[in-house]
């Protein structure tokens, strides 16, 4: 990994890499078997490993420490793409060599975060549990040259090898509990002092009773929002939710013990949202005109997609999204007015979003597109990856 004054060389690095695999007319051989994949493979690798060693030069290789998983569940992962891991994308070589978009940025993220480190210090947890486990399936069989289920010509990535450390059950990790708000600001600002966590398995739990209906804004270094915290909802507000959800839903709420079902346990869910995306950015693909079926595929382009629409449940359950309507609008008016007060830079830009809706169509939680219910499982608090600015999150339950 170049140093800090090096990064400049990348331009240089990306152009002469361009350069040699035009020379080696690597685009231009087709990959029509396994033997073919691997010799390409092998090619490329060696193209890889000579540029960097002429553009960055060679080092002392930094010692690998041996550390072993007590996680089944990630050894099981780990036993499977031990030698693939993630991609590597090379931004002018062209469609065949793009990386996978997700494990990508994973990827070298945790490596100019740890750049100095041990490599086992990885933030492995991470890059396990959110890579795609289809980009891992497809890696294994490209590597494998499988025949049985796809070809490897139909990969459109490279593979190299991800260093993986010690992982281990996140219920594990034991969180720090401060007992006053004094001292949850203390602890927090010194474990953030460099503007990122300086110890990733290092967690603060906030007990809510500290902030005495106090609401509570964390910023970053650059004095943007992480995170907001409103402890403030009216009693009656949250006691209608709870009654309201069981009336449409009889039975659905029971007590679950969330942590014995694991990182995998299912729990019902419902989706009622405008998705509101209006065009694909394109530039990965071909400079060629729109095809409404790609050549050698069966698998049609879904233009819907690619304009604002709504969820499968909203169209089919229209007489529960009704219902819905009327148990959260006292909470959704409530979420509006505190957000256009509290919030209103984050405010004015989501809703222009909600403004130029097709046929003005309305939304019931505004400025916010729609809303997802989850039932009986209680998760990390997330911003799911096309979330813009900001997302809401809130936790309903008894007092029991």
């Amino acid at each position: 990994m170049p140093t800090k004054p090096e990064k400049g060389k990348y331009s240089l690095f990306s152009d002469e890499m361009d350069t040699r695999i035009q020379a080696e007319s690597l685009l231009a051989q087709p990959v029509g078997d396994a033997d073919n994949f691997l010799v390409q493979y092998k090619l490329f690798s060696s193209i890889l490993i000579t540029t960097a060693e002429t553009v960055f030069g060679t080092c002392k290789l930094c010692p690998k420490t041996t550390k072993n998983l007590t996680n089944g569940m990630i050894q099981l992962i780990v036993g499977k793409i031990c030698a693939t891991g993630s991609a590597i994308n090379i931004a002018k070589c062209g469609p065949s060599t793009k990386a996978s978009d997700l494990a990508r940025r994973i990827y070298f993220t945790a490596m100019l975060d740890h750049e100095h480190n041990d490599p086992c210090n990885l933030k492995s947890k991470e890059i396990m549990l959110r890579a795609k486990k289809h980009d891992q399936w497809r890696i294994q069989h490209a590597l494998k040259g499988s025949t049985k289920f796809l070809n490897a010509s139909s990969f459109d990535f490279i593979p190299f090898p991800l260093i993986v450390n010690n992982l281990d059950d996140p219920h594990k990790l034991k969180a720090y509990r401060p007992k006053s708000f004094d001292n949850f600001k203390k602890k927090l600002q010194t474990l953030l002092k460099s503007g990122v966590k300086y110890k990733p398995e290092k967690y603060i739990r906030l007990d809510t009773d500290l902030l005495k209906d106090q609401m509570l804004q964390i910023l970053d270094k650059n004095r943007d929002l992480l995170a907001f915290i409103c402890p403030q909802m009216p009693e009656q507000i949250h006691q209608d939710l709870v009654c309201g959800l069981d009336s449409i839903y009889p039975g659905i709420l029971v007590h679950t013990n969330t942590k014995s079902k694991g990182k995998f346990g299912k729990f019902p869910a419902v989706h009622h949202c405008i998705y509101n995306r209006y065009c694909k950015s394109g530039t990965c693909r071909r400079r060629d005109p729109a095809m409404l079926q790609k050549e050698g595929s069966q698998h049609h382009v879904n233009i819907a997609m690619s304009v604002p629409h709504a969820s499968v449940e909203m169209k089919k359950q229209l007489e529960e999204y009704i219902q819905l309507q009327c148990v959260f609008k006292p909470l959704f008016d409530w979420i509006t007015e505190l957000l256009e007060k509290i919030l209103p830079d984050s405010f004015e830009v989501l809703s222009k979003y909600i403004d130029i809706l097709p046929c003005a169509e309305p939304v019931v939680v505004y400025p916010f597109s729609g809303f997802v219910i989850n039932f009986n499982v209680a998760t990390r608090l997330h911003c799911d990856w096309q979330d813009h600015d900001i997302c809401l999150v809130l936790a309903i339950m008894d007092k029991d």
